[in-house]
């Protein structure tokens, strides 16, 4: 297949989970495609990334397989609905730089990217991950923001194929009005150098004797849809002391009687993994979120999960590799990291074993032989229409 993929950038150069996750699909997708035409940008603003560079990315062997399109990502002004302006002059750019869109048999467009291409005879499969300007908002400015967003937010899922990460997901883009016949499931992917050496059940395992034993961990943006408000009342409402890694760019917590570090920003790959393996609890308190790589992440290393059912985080978590509460629920998610507390280690590991063997499904080759499976069968769809 001539397959045509466009993102609004590609991490480390642009840091973002869209651009990671465009990284890694990549890095998939080029073994598996007849020729593989990747336009991506740098910063707003910012020259993209010279292709000669893209090593930083991805190995040689890789970049030399690859037609490299750069396209500068338009910086407008900064009043409401920048973005939307942004990626509609970015996407018409990806069109002028690209001319004839025959040469290629199909097009993956992250986020709104590939607007300019609808309406084209070249199919186009969309994925917007989270589904954020479609989930519940808790402030005015946040809902002004998802309200103006709507409207390319529909028009993109008019495309050939929409990709819903599961769960909740596909029930919110048919709500959207996307039609059901054209939504694909393709869940969010892991790097397998993320895993850990898989252990069987150990005769030596460390019992907890103490509630407060256990270390939990956060790992995130600060925005609205994160969450830290839920776990801020949450920890308030719980007399029993916890010990806290925060990392990321939260605001400093001082919550008596629990135990809180904060560790900032973690750029550093084996420092991040490094207090993956110290924590034993991962929380995700988010009102809204995709299927979040943090939580695959935090599973491959072992770790059980306290998060807030959400988008497709249900189909990650469960009882048997942690605590799954309503969204928005302080009440309920401060029960849930007690009973974690309270758990014996025994059982959080065992959670964590299963966490680490339910993660292999999501291995980035099998992500990759499903996106190029659903990309043959929309282009034969659009085929048999013809």
């Amino acid at each position: 297949m001539r397959l045509l993929f466009l993102t609004d950038g590609l991490w480390p150069h642009v840091l973002g989970g869209i651009q990671r996750h465009s990284t890694l699909l990549v890095g998939q997708l080029v073994a598996r495609s007849e020729q593989l035409t990747v336009v991506y940008c740098g910063a707003p603003g910012e020259p993209p990334p010279d292709p000669q560079k893209m090593g930083l990315a991805f190995p040689q062997a890789t970049c030399d397989r690859i037609e490299w399109v750069p396209v500068v990502f338009p910086k407008c002004d900064r009043l409401p609905g920048h973005y939307i302006r942004e990626s509609r002059k970015y996407s018409r750019r990806i069109v002028g730089a690209l001319g004839d869109l025959s040469r290629f048999d199909a097009c993956y467009a992250q986020g709104l990217t590939g607007l300019s291409l609808l309406g084209s005879r070249l199919p186009v499969m969309v994925n917007l991950h989270g589904l954020n300007m479609f989930q519940v908002t808790r402030s005015p400015a946040q809902w002004l923001v998802k309200r103006m967003f709507q409207p390319a937010a529909r028009q993109i899922l008019r495309a050939d194929a929409v990709v819903s990460l599961g769960g909740d997901l596909t029930r919110i883009l048919v709500d959207s009005g996307c039609e059901s016949s054209r939504i694909v499931t393709l869940p969010n992917g892991l790097d397998v150098s993320e895993l850990l050496e898989n252990s069987g059940p150990s005769d030596t395992l460390s019992i907890s004797t103490s509630p407060a034993s256990p270390r939990f961990i956060l790992i995130g943006r600060h925005e609205q849809a994160k969450g830290f408000d839920v776990l801020t009342a949450a920890l308030a409402e719980m007399d029993l002391a916890i010990d806290l890694d925060l990392v990321g760019e939260w605001p400093a917590l001082v919550s008596p009687p629990h135990r809180i570090v904060h560790h900032g920003v973690v750029m550093d790959r084996e420092k991040l993994l490094q207090l993956m393996d110290s924590a034993d609890v991962l929380l995700s308190p988010s009102h809204s979120e995709g299927m979040p790589t943090v939580i695959l992440e935090a599973m491959a290393r072992g770790l059980a999960v306290v998060a807030t059912d959400v988008g497709a985080v249900g189909e990650l978590v469960n009882d048997s590799t942690g605590w799954l509460v309503p969204a928005g629920d302080a009440n309920a998610f401060a029960k849930a990291v007690t009973c974690a507390a309270w758990a014996q280690a025994s059982t959080r590991e065992a959670m964590g074993r299963k966490a680490r063997e339910n993660v292999e499904q999501y291995l980035w080759p099998h992500v990759a032989e499903q996106t190029m499976a659903a990309l043959e069968k929309m282009v034969e769809t659009g085929l048999e229409s013809d």
